[in-house]
C-alpha cells in the first residue's frame, strides 16, 4: 500500500502542495492531471524521496514511511523517470540504461545484468542503439532509453512490490511509443508494480489509468476511480474551460473542449 496523508511540498521555501492525500492499496496506474504549474511534475519528486523538495505531512511506501528507509533500499523498490535528465559526460545508450543496475550490484556487473540490459533495451526498440552516444540521439529516443534505465532498475526481487514514477513519459513519443508506454505500464501493474505517472493527454490518462489525481494549483481538485461513474466537471474545475464528454470506439470516453463544435 502506498499512502499519501495531509502531503505539504517546499522548493526554496515556496509551498508548491498543499495539503494532499490518497491512498492506493494495490499495484495500480495512478494519472496526475492538471494545467501547467499544477504541481505534477513536483508531487512526483517528493513521493521519489529526491532530498531537495522539502515536505510535511506523511507519505508512506510499502507501509513504511519514506523517511525510514534508506536511499539505497530505496532505490532498489522505486525508479523514477524524470522530465528533465542531463548527462555532462558523453555515455553510450547502454551505459545510461545499466545505470539503472547499480542499486543492486554497486557497479560490478553480472552475467544477469547484462540479460536484463539487453531484455530492457530489446522492449523499448533501442538494441540497434547501445552503441550510440545518449547525446547524438533525438529527444523521442533519449525518452525511450530513459524509460528502459527504470525498467531495468526495477526487474530485479521480482516478487516483491516496486514503485514506478513516471514524469511525462510520453513527450516527445509519437502515437506508436505512446501506446507502447501505455501497455507497458499495464505490464507493470501484473508484475506487482505501482505506477504513478504525470501526464497532459487528458484522453491518455482516462484509457490506461486506473485512477486519476486531478490538481490545480498544487491543490487535489478530485481523485477518481475511472473504472466507476465521472462526467466532464470533475475536470472543468482544474482546466477552466467547458468541456464535453463523448463516447469514442468500444465504449472509449473522450473529453475535449466545447468550443471544437465551434471552430
Amino acid at each position: 500500500m502506498i499512502k499519501i496523508n495531509n502531503l505539504d511540498v517546499f522548493i526554496n521555501k515556496i509551498k508548491i502542495i498543499s495539503q494532499v492525500s490518497f491512498v492506493v492499496k494495490k499495484p495500480s496506474i495512478i494519472g496526475f492531471l492538471g494545467p501547467n504549474g499544477a504541481g505534477k511534475s513536483t508531487l512526483i519528486n517528493a513521493i521519489c524521496g529526491l532530498p531537495n523538495y522539502k515536505t510535511c505531512g506523511e507519505i508512506s511506501i510499502f507501509d513504511k514511511n519514506i523517511k525510514d528507509w534508506s536511499y539505497q533500499d530505496l532505490a532498489k523498490k522505486r525508479a523514477i523517470l524524470p522530465q528533465k535528465f542531463d548527462l555532462p559526460f558523453p555515455f553510450k545508450v547502454n551505459e545510461v540504461v545499466m545505470m539503472g543496475a547499480y542499486p543492486h550490484n554497486s557497479g560490478r556487473l553480472t552475467k544477469n545484468d547484462i540479460l536484463l540490459l539487453n531484455k530492457a533495451l530489446r522492449e523499448l526498440d533501442i538494441f540497434d542503439l547501445k552503441e550510440r552516444f545518449f547525446t547524438s540521439l533525438s529527444g523521442g529516443q533519449k525518452q525511450r532509453v530513459l524509460i528502459a534505465r527504470v525498467l531495468l532498475q526495477i526487474s530485479y526481487e521480482k516478487e516483491t512490490e516496486k514503485l514506478v514514477l513516471l514524469d511525462e513519459p510520453t513527450s516527445n513519443l509519437d502515437w506508436k511509443y505512446q501506446i507502447q508506454i501505455a501497455k507497458m505500464a499495464k505490464d507493470l501493474v501484473s508484475k506487482n508494480c505501482y505506477v504513478f505517472v504525470s501526464l497532459h493527454d487528458v484522453n491518455l490518462a482516462l484509457n490506461f489509468c486506473d485512477y486519476l489525481l486531478i490538481l490545480k494549483e498544487g491543490k487535489k481538485i478530485s481523485y477518481l476511480d475511472v473504472h466507476q461513474s465521472y462526467s466532464e466537471k470533475e475536470f472543468e474545475v482544474a482546466y477552466d474551460l467547458d468541456l464535453e464528454m463523448i463516447n469514442g470506439l468500444n465504449k472509449q470516453k473522450i473529453i475535449q473542449p466545447s468550443w471544437y463544435k465551434e471552430v
